[in-house]
């Protein structure tokens, strides 16, 4: 991946968005042709892809937010105590210390 966006010659963060991207869409782009996905199954295969997105960043997300607090349920169970505990640390490794000496 990194031979084909780096090179010597600045460029902006919109440039190395698209060569970051353009591969990974030309991969896609190949496996539904390969699948036979068909024109009218594009806008439930996009529903799927940001379902699933959504899915994994709240999960990514709870694991992030229980390394300070109670177990969540939700992201939004995060209590003011937890953001508190948070914003005071030092460190990451600090905050999951406090947290686990509260239990």
């Amino acid at each position: 991946m990194l031979n084909r966006i780096i090179t010597e010659e600045p460029c902006d963060l919109s440039t190395l968005r698209e060569k970051r991207l353009k591969p990974v869409v030309q991969n896609v782009l190949q496996l539904m042709c390969d699948w036979g996905v068909k024109l009218s199954e594009l806008p439930y295969f996009s529903v799927l892809i940001n379902q699933s997105l959504d899915f994994n960043q709240k999960e990514a997300l709870l694991k992030l937010w229980s390394g300070w607090g109670p177990k969540l349920l939700h992201p939004d169970d995060v209590d003011l105590i937890t953001l508190d505990r948070v914003l005071r640390a030092q460190t990451i490794d600090e905050a999951v210390k406090n947290s686990n000496a509260d239990k």
